[in-house]
């Protein structure tokens, strides 16, 4: 019996390195276009016309394994894509502080964090903490202390002068 196309795990395919991908079975060729798709960071990041020209198939297969594909991330991943976004964000500015543009670089950062800003994996502004009727009793030393338990407790890090 012919295994469905949903059951099969792409990313556990082996793609051959020892043959042209123009032999490549199906199983294999999505298995390597979802490498291309990991690497690009989305699957609207690759060119299918390109694809077709490697596999020497039509556009119209290509576009039908990257739809097979797109359930198979879906399905794997979530429906969200968080981690080919992730990847595509961490791609820009990785190439971005290779061709030494920091500023673009931050620029990425800046749009990586909105964009969880948007979706409320990140908050959108830092925590408020209120310490209220201590304050005036305590030393410079004892409120630093205490920030410091209060973000250790948050985040693991401390608060220097």
């Amino acid at each position: 019996m012919r295994p469905n196309a949903e059951d099969i795990d792409y990313a556990d395919v082996q793609v051959p390195e020892n043959i042209p991908p123009t032999q490549f079975n199906y199983h294999e060729r999505r298995a390597e276009i979802l490498q291309f798709i990991f690497k690009a960071g989305h699957p609207y990041g690759i060119k299918q016309v390109t694809l077709a020209e490697r596999y020497g198939v039509s556009r119209e297969q290509i576009s039908q394994d990257v739809k097979v594909l797109r359930l198979y991330i879906r399905k794997t991943l979530g429906d969200n894509y968080m981690e080919l976004t992730k990847s595509a964000f961490e791609r820009c500015y990785r190439d971005l502080l290779d061709m030494d543009k920091p500023k673009d670089a931050f620029d990425v950062v800046m749009q990586w964090s909105k964009w969880l800003e948007a979706r409320g994996i990140a908050e959108s502004k830092p925590q408020v903490i209120e310490i209220k009727n201590r304050l005036p009793d305590m030393s410079k030393d004892e409120i630093m202390g205490l920030l410091n338990e209060l973000i250790a407790e948050k985040d693991g890090s401390t608060v220097s002068e």
